[in-house]
């Protein structure tokens, strides 16, 4: 394609005005070209106008049907366009494509390109603010394949991976697997200083141990727990837990004073 990229370049690229060029050139980062997100990544506050000269000028491009203005640049233009860019301004390119991937809309999307930038904190940070929800409503098979395209050494030591995995677990009715990602979780956020996250994973914890016949180990974590401050994230996982603890040791009438006040809180 070595030919059809210098023709790009030379003819199309370098036949356009500098400033439509020095545009085109940025934005090609994105996938789809709409005003509002070609102006975030590009700081471009005319990228309306950019982009009517584009499809004006036909410039390989083909207008999606979405409800705001979209186009969308050929492969091999947008590949030409990205290796111009990256040859002549490679730290521009680094730092245009992560605003891209910040500013994607589809959060799983959003970790894949980051990923590819090599930032698995702020991909794995995303994970923990989404997955959750991916976990509750279609399973543990989509969270764990986001989860297998992290590197496997930051894998290991990432806690928002590993409260992830917990979660999964739960879902797979692997209750040892939870217990120890879980708990990996909760000393890994200690370790960082997140005490709401670390409290967040212990409240997890009792289900687990109570699954694993572990009802004592299970108790005393909810007393502890009970007396702190929590997030009210935690605060439903705890009542949830001794909602759990009080059918387990036969405290029945316990059972509606809790769940009402863990419905209230939800």
């Amino acid at each position: 394609e070595r030919p059809m990229f210098d023709y790009l370049v030379a003819e199309v690229l370098g036949q356009l005005p500098p400033d439509l060029a020095e545009f085109l050139l940025c934005a090609s980062v994105l996938p789809e070209l709409d005003a509002a997100r070609c102006a975030e990544v590009t700081g471009r506050v005319d990228a309306d106008r950019q982009l009517d000269e584009i499809e004006r000028l036909g410039l390989f491009v083909d207008v999606l049907d979405a409800p705001a203005r979209t186009l969308r640049l050929h492969d091999l233009f947008r590949d030409a366009l990205q290796q111009q860019l990256r040859l002549q301004q490679p730290e521009l390119h680094a730092d245009l494509r992560h605003r891209a991937a910040l500013t994607e809309p589809d959060w799983k999307r959003r970790v894949t390109l980051l990923l590819e930038l090599g930032d698995a904190g702020q991909a794995a940070a995303e994970m923990f603010a989404h997955a959750p929800a991916l976990v509750a409503t279609t399973g543990y098979s989509g969270t764990e394949h986001l989860i297998g395209q992290f590197p496997a050494a930051f894998r290991e030591q990432s806690p928002d991976l590993a409260f992830l995995r917990g979660l999964t677990s739960w879902t797979n009715w692997d209750f040892p697997a939870m217990h120890a990602s879980l708990e990996r979780a909760a000393e890994g956020f200690g370790a960082a200083g997140d005490a709401a996250r670390a409290q967040l994973a212990q409240a997890f914890l009792p289900h687990a141990l109570i699954t694993l016949g572990r009802i004592d180990e299970a108790a005393a974590l909810v007393a502890t727990l009970r007396s702190q401050p929590l997030s009210e994230s935690a605060r439903v996982m705890l009542l949830n837990a001794e909602i759990w603890l009080a059918i387990e040791s036969c405290r029945h009438a316990a059972v509606a004073p809790l769940l009402a006040e863990m419905l209230g809180r939800l």
